[in-house]
């Protein structure tokens, strides 16, 4: 099948994986956008475990695209972050938006670096 097929399949179980888990973390009660959080934070730890991981491993043309490109592509969400952030900044609620940047860079950046840590400890 076409590299493109692959693609859309994991960008469908990333798009739905996101839609799912953040309308479940919507349901805790939060003010703050919990859910996109979540969901970088998850993609961040994924990527970096697997890109880490497919230096020692031999990840098909297939898989790759499907999971990094597609899967991770669809799960993780900057456009949610940056209109997030907007409304707080555009509500006046500044120490919000402040915390929600410092917050997803911060925790995004650690998520990576844990997972490529791990992935290197896994295959070393």
């Amino acid at each position: 099948m076409h590299q493109s097929f692959y693609v859309a399949l994991g960008g469908s179980i990333g798009a739905l994986s996101r839609h799912y888990l953040v309308k479940w973390i919507g349901t805790l009660g939060f003010s703050f956008p919990l859910g996109t959080l979540s969901v970088n934070i998850i993609g961040s730890f994924i990527i970096g475990l697997l890109f880490e991981s497919s230096q020692k491993l031999a990840i098909s043309t297939i898989i790759s695209p499907l999971i990094f490109i597609g899967f991770l592509g669809s799960l993780t969400t900057f456009s949610a972050f940056s209109l997030q952030t907007m409304q707080f900044i555009k509500s006046g609620q500044l120490n919000i938006a402040a915390l929600n940047i410092a917050s997803q860079l911060i925790s995004g950046l650690l998520a990576t670096f844990i997972g490529m840590q791990i992935a290197h400890y896994l295959w070393r």
